[in-house]
């Protein structure tokens, strides 16, 4: 097994080597730009930038693709992952537990991907940073306008990771025994059930939250698309024989009528649809955190509380709508992913545009033009199969949280008629 000492040497030496790299690129941007602008104007300074989004893209590679050992233990691989994933749900952490990796969320914006491997001498344990949907969306946004400011985000959920490895994960880790056993007595069941609602329905609500966000700002920009159609439709129909002084507000006027009309109906309609919702995943986010509060210290549930039993078997009614809700937000939840699935949709249906439009005219260069429609159709196919993995991958994460979720009411349930027919 890894020494301590070493471990913790490695891992002040990997974090130190991360944020030395991460503040190289972004000092020596800078100078560099003004360097190139003042010598080489515009065409310069955006080569440089070209540097800059390269430069911050291979610093988010190695902040979330690369893995990072842990102390090896001396349990099997399975009983490891399923040890570790109870012990951080007694501890209130949200876990995404799958057969051979845990994700750990530790905060709003920082999660943790804990794999198990089996090794000479026992299973070697590894984690990925990772960001949560609402970090993955902000790094994904700022990438695409200031890439500094994304370099310097994963930086602090790299270090946040880090610190969170350090104190709760690997201190733990040592402490695993030989030999560890799924946790199914009662007890474990109950918390892992608990534990798991919460995380979904809590990933639920964030789904729904962010799919009204997103619905206001399209509803707000279409407004503006409103105003300008009425402004211009009002502009070009006005009388030829009425004086440009009398008829310079109606356009405007016209305008904002459109705007309204289209706008305040559409957003009381968006809001009405979705609080409902949003109300009904909060309420469940609440009574399933409080029932795992309970079971997971000495407080006891106030009176009129609904037993960790009742909540389960309330929760198993409401799976399918949180797991649909997920899948709803998929660009919410999987930003990177839904990000390269636009990004390349938009690219093959330029090119092909492109291509399509320069094989039209008389005595241009087929090859080229060829090569332009090879390209954009190379970006559709692209688009439809990363669209058709992310499809096939809810699906089945979706059967196997089902899975999951039915094997422990049905050991709750077993339990419970046992403690029944003992009375």
């Amino acid at each position: 097994m890894m020494s301590s000492w070493v471990f913790w040497t490695e891992r002040k030496t990997i974090l130190k080597a991360y944020i030395a790299g991460t503040l190289v690129v972004l000092l020596s941007a800078v100078p560099l730009w003004l360097f190139a602008y003042s010598e080489t104007g515009f065409l310069g300074s955006l080569a440089v930038r070209g540097f800059w989004w390269i430069s911050c893209f291979v610093l988010l590679i190695l902040y979330f693709l690369a893995w990072f050992g842990l102390p090896r233990v001396e349990s099997s691989p399975g009983a490891s992952l399923r040890a570790l994933a109870h012990m951080m749900r007694v501890m209130k952490y949200s876990v995404d537990e799958a057969p051979k990796w845990i994700d750990i969320r530790v905060d709003k914006l920082t999660q943790v991907k804990v794999r198990a491997r089996g090794a000479a001498g026992g299973t070697r344990i590894e984690y990925q940073v990772g960001a949560t949907p609402v970090g993955a969306t902000f790094i994904v946004v700022m990438f695409l306008i200031f890439p500094p400011a994304s370099a310097i985000a994963s930086l602090f959920i790299f270090g946040s990771a880090f610190r969170f490895v350090d104190t709760k994960v690997a201190p733990r880790l040592a402490g695993l025994p030989a030999v560890v056993s799924a946790p199914m007595d009662v007890k474990a069941t109950l918390i892992d059930s608990l534990s798991e609602g919460h995380r979904l329905a809590q990933e639920a609500s964030e789904s729904v939250k962010s799919n009204y966000e997103d619905l206001i700002i399209i509803i707000l920009v279409s407004g503006i698309a409103f105003f300008f159609g009425g402004f211009l439709a009002a502009w070009w129909l006005q009388p030829p024989d009425m004086a440009s002084s009398d008829w310079s507000r109606v356009p405007v006027a016209v305008g904002a009528m459109a705007m309204l009309a289209f706008t305040l109906p559409s957003l009381w309609r968006a809001r009405s649809r979705h609080k409902k919702a949003i109300g009904r995943f909060e309420r469940s986010v609440s009574l399933l955190g409080g029932a795992l509060a309970s079971e997971t210290s000495s407080l006891q549930p106030p009176d009129g509380f609904p037993s960790s039993f009742e909540i389960i078997a309330g929760a198993w009614d409401e799976v399918p709508s949180w797991l649909a809700a997920r899948r709803r937000a998929g660009m919410f939840r999987h930003p990177s992913i839904w990000t390269a699935i636009v990004v390349f949709a938009y690219s093959g249906f330029l090119l092909l545009v492109a291509g399509i439009a320069e094989l039209l005219y008389p005595g241009i260069d087929y090859q080229t033009a060829g090569v332009i429609v090879a390209l954009g159709s190379v970006m559709v196919v692209s688009t439809m199969l990363l669209y058709f993995r992310w499809s096939r991958d809810q699906k089945l994460e979706s059967e196997r949280i089902v899975g999951d979720w039915r094997r422990r009411v049905e050991i709750l349930r077993s339990e419970m008629e046992k403690y029944l027919q003992g009375l």
